[in-house]
């Protein structure tokens, strides 16, 4: 039982792991993007992840992690997709000693949409397919009525057409309302 224990608390001490916010940006793309692309275009409201980890095998790593890599995972994995806002950049990495690790890079942010593309494929911004992200135009049931303001931010208030229900959603100080509300 002391045997057990000792090893299990020595495997413990010797397992390593780290995670390292390497970057936070306004805009960023792997892609080439015009200025006029980014003005015309439409920003997902959900955000979206992409990965590249490369794995290692007693103590053999089985390729090398790119954030280039990381990024267009993010950027492709909404269509159209040509840049990210908000973006945070991660290295994350652990390793249990002789045995198996991980090493590699996440980006998270929200997609770009390419307004263009979108009208050429006859593309439909959605958020899991619950109702249409064109804050314009939106097919949904939650309609805008108003906002309220304070010091610790805004709440923009929204009504339901079919159940009369009404929803406040807390915001940033300086950010809008969108006039569509989209239940996640």
């Amino acid at each position: 039982m002391k045997k057990t224990l000792l090893a299990i608390s020595t495997l413990a001490l010797l397992t390593t792991g780290c995670s390292s916010r390497l970057a936070d940006l306004t805009i960023v793309s792997t892609k080439n993007v015009s200025e006029q692309q980014l003005i015309d275009s439409k920003t997902q409201v959900k955000r979206s992840i992409g990965e590249d980890i490369m794995h290692i095998i007693v103590f053999i790593p089985t390729g090398v992690a790119n954030m280039e890599e990381a990024m267009d995972n993010a950027i492709e994995s909404v269509p159209c997709g040509i840049a990210l806002k908000d973006a945070t950049i991660t290295h994350k990495s652990f390793y249990i000693p002789y045995i198996y690790g991980q090493s590699g890079y996440e980006v998270e942010g929200n997609v770009v949409q390419d307004n263009k593309c979108l009208v050429e494929n006859n593309i439909s911004t959605t958020v899991d397919e619950k109702a249409v992200v064109d804050m314009d135009t939106a097919i949904t049931p939650w309609e805008y009525k108003g906002v309220n303001r304070n010091s610790f931010g805004i709440m923009c208030q929204y009504k339901n057409t079919e159940t009369g229900k009404t929803k406040s959603v807390k915001r940033k100080r300086n950010s809008a309302c969108p006039k569509v509300y989209l239940p996640e």
